[in-house]
């Protein structure tokens, strides 16, 4: 069996509204040597049928007949890869053409780094993007994961990316033991931490993938239960043996995850009223043009 390169693990549950745009985002790759593993959790919907649509023997389906916790289902779809690199995408994102290339450059040139991660764009429903080239404030290049660990926690928030603009290598995962969501909203960056430790990162200054900013997602349901999760999860990474955080690094974070809280609802309500505002201005533009018909 010809072992890929990159394994892109997406895990998909009810996904078949959005799991078409991410399949094409990964065939639309500069880089070839990949392969997608859907790891379809007990979907009741379309979604297997969106991935029979396509033919490429690179694109394989699996399935559970029975369905797991998010977790679960994130590190079964990796269990279930062969590839020497990993990226973990959620069903509803998508990747820019020259993500895989330019991570898996990094991973091949530099062993000491377990973990490389690039902007991404905050994008709505409609695939329209709200906020472009976001994360990894002044995070850019090679670090140790001891300063990574300190950035997070002073930042009150998740400066590296959500799992989409993440990559790493699956020896690794398996010694780090993969996702835990004991903390469900910031299970991907817990997982990035626990990565790093004692390891070496590397911040990608360019884009390399599409977040979706749904309201009804996960990430969009209840925003104080994030803040309250990041805030357990500062805490845990300042009671570890030996850990680089600092006192004034945990009361700044502390504080600060509040406003983050904030600042995500405004972003989620935003992108949520702009589909109904283009369709407003589409309907006045038809209007217009037949009473400029009518007129004539």
């Amino acid at each position: 069996m010809r072992v890929p390169t990159v394994s892109v693990c997406l895990p998909a549950h009810q996904a078949e509204q959005y799991l078409a745009e991410a399949i094409e985002s990964v065939l639309a790759q500069s880089f070839d040597d990949w392969e997608l593993v859907v790891f379809d959790n007990a979907s009741t919907d379309g979604t297997a049928e969106v991935v029979a649509r396509y033919s490429d023997p690179r694109i394989r389906l699996e399935r559970s007949d029975r369905f797991l916790p998010i977790d679960h289902s994130w590190n079964q779809a990796v269990a279930l890869s062969a590839g020497r690199y990993v990226k973990v995408l959620p069903a509803d994102d998508t990747l820019l053409p020259t993500c895989l290339a330019s991570q898996v450059e990094i991973l091949e040139n530099s062993p000491s780094v377990a973990l490389t991660a690039g902007r991404r764009d905050f994008i709505d429903v409609s695939g329209e993007i709200v906020l472009s080239g976001r994360g990894l404030p002044r995070m850019l290049g090679e670090m140790s994961g001891e300063r990574v660990v300190r950035k997070v926690v002073r930042s009150g928030r998740n400066p590296i990316g959500e799992a989409g603009a993440l990559m790493f290598r699956r020896a690794d995962f398996d010694v780090a033991g993969g996702f835990d969501a004991s903390l469900p909203y910031p299970m991907d960056l817990e997982f990035a931490l626990r990565l790093v430790r004692g390891r070496r990162f590397w911040g990608l200054g360019q884009t390399v993938a599409r977040f979706r900013v749904r309201a009804d997602s996960l990430t969009g349901k209840t925003f104080a239960d994030q803040a309250r999760q990041q805030r357990e999860l500062a805490r845990r990474l300042a009671a570890v043996q030996g850990s680089p955080v600092r006192r004034v690094d945990l009361v700044r974070g502390m504080a600060l995850s509040w406003l983050v809280a904030s600042e995500r609802r405004l972003l989620y309500g935003f992108a949520a009223r702009r589909p109904a505002r283009r369709r407003i201005r589409r309907q006045h533009e038809v209007r217009r043009r037949d009473d400029v018909r009518r007129a004539a």
